[in-house]
């Protein structure tokens, strides 16, 4: 759910299994995610950059009930795949 007062963080809600999401949903959690990683607060911008991250490593983007790095914002998750490209790039080049 987005914050809907001025210092109020948005309480992101994670089912373990995302049957039955709606869009409406899906989109109010990826904006929270997308408040959360542009919060001025640097804590808060870690926390949810190490959700994202562990959202990347322990599903990236399988299909299964408990993945949810899909609802990372999406220049978020091309950050992720453009580096594991970089770094598989430069270790080819030697």
């Amino acid at each position: 759910m987005p914050a809907t007062k001025e210092k109020e963080i948005p309480t992101m809600l994670f089912s373990r299994f995302k049957v039955g999401i709606t869009e409406t949903e899906k989109s109010q959690i990826t904006s929270s995610f997308e408040f959360m990683l542009t919060h001025k607060n640097e804590r808060v911008r870690r926390i949810a950059r190490d959700i994202a991250i562990y959202a990347y490593y322990s599903t990236y983007d399988t299909s299964i009930a408990s993945s949810f790095f899909d609802l990372v914002p999406y220049d978020y998750r091309c950050q992720y795949d453009n580096a594991i490209r970089d770094g598989l790039r430069a270790y080819r080049q030697g």
